[in-house]
């Protein structure tokens, strides 16, 4: 048997030397066969992002692009020169070495892991940036937020000289100044050799305890990297020929789709549906769901929301690409999956 396809993705520069990814929908061919597809995949990265923009979230931006005769989308690379990705699985394993190695490592994809490996890294709001990731997922039925789906931007900035900054008697300010825009890696080995003394700097000039060091740095080091790869969503999976019968009012067909998803990351040991995760959060961390939903949520706006759908591919490059755009059922059904979603976490808001 000789399989083939899948996305096809890959780098390209562009005229000022900024990296930038190329992606299509996927394609998989079997001794000649195609026996997966999903044409209006990449539409998702680009109707996902323009969908966090309106909600005010960390998405990242996906645009139309187009690769000799085939269209995809296009997204900015996260990372600046000075920077490193650093995939959920990475730190995931910092609190969970068999992690990465595991055979049944995405049935242990959990909520509960993901919060304890983002709270090594001392960055509080991180824990609410992760359950706001879980409900949008939720809300696109993003179903492939598996642990290299999600990541923190780790600054490669090192600390400064620790004599200089005890020599300088270095204010509390010009210490964090140094900390976030002077490249300083050579002197990483410095740092780690003085650990002791380090610590001690800061508890004598600053009156902060280790752990507070700890997350002073942390926080001018890491970043939550935008949500990506949220093309597995928004129905990409149903066929054309099934787009009529699932918008029908009151449609089983509407109705099985809706209840049936499940996101990657799990807040039990079954698998819990988009539905009654959304539920499990509402009910379980009050405080990060009401800022998303005074925050962002509130920004959502039906028809707003449509009027992007029904325009999205209006920009298709001159010709050779008019098969590429979404037909007038999807873009409808489209609609219909965000606002139901979106109604139901209303709906399911404790009194």
């Amino acid at each position: 048997m000789n399989t083939s396809g899948t996305r096809s993705k890959f780098v390209v520069l562009s005229p000022n030397n900024e990296s930038y990814y190329f992606k299509t929908s996927l394609k998989k061919i079997v001794d000649g066969k195609v026996v997966k597809e999903f044409p209006s995949e990449f539409w998702s990265e680009i109707v996902a992002y323009q969908l966090g923009a309106m909600l005010k979230l960390p998405v990242l931006r996906y645009d139309i692009a187009a690769y000799k005769n085939v269209l995809g989308c296009i997204s900015k690379n996260m990372a600046k020169d000075d920077e490193e990705i650093t995939e959920g699985v990475r730190i995931i394993a910092n609190v969970m070495p068999s992690f990465p190695v595991d055979p049944d490592y995405k049935q242990k994809h959990f909520l509960d892991l993901v919060q304890k490996s983002l709270a090594r890294i001392g960055i509080s709001k991180f824990k609410r940036i992760a359950i706001e990731m879980l409900l949008f997922d939720c809300i696109i039925g993003n179903t492939d937020r598996h642990s290299e789906n999600w990541a923190l931007i780790k600054k490669n900035k090192t600390l400064l000289k620790l004599d200089d900054a005890i020599t300088r008697k270095l204010s509390f300010i010009e210490f964090l100044e140094l900390l976030i825009n002077k490249e300083l890696r050579n002197e990483w080995l410095e740092f780690r050799r003085n650990r002791r003394l380090f610590f001690a700097y800061f508890n004598r000039e600053f009156n902060l305890t280790r752990e507070e060091t700890i997350r002073l740095i942390h926080d001018n080091t890491y970043e939550f990297a935008p949500f990506f790869d949220n093309g597995s969503s928004l129905g990409r999976e149903i066929s054309e020929d099934r787009l009529q019968v699932m918008l029908q009012d009151n449609s089983r067909s509407f109705e099985k789709y809706f209840s049936n998803g499940c996101p990657d990351i799990r807040v039990s040991e079954r698998k819990t549906t988009f539905n009654d995760t959304i539920v499990y959060l509402l009910e379980n961390y009050p405080e990060e769901c009401a800022h998303f939903l005074s925050n962002h949520l509130n920004r959502y706006n039906k028809e707003k929301f449509t009027r992007i759908v029904n325009n999205i591919d209006c920009s298709l490059p001159p010709t050779g690409f008019e098969s590429y755009r979404l037909s007038e059922l999807r873009k409808r059904l489209i609609v219909k999956i965000i606002d139901s979603r979106i109604t139901h976490i209303y709906n399911n808001i404790p009194i």
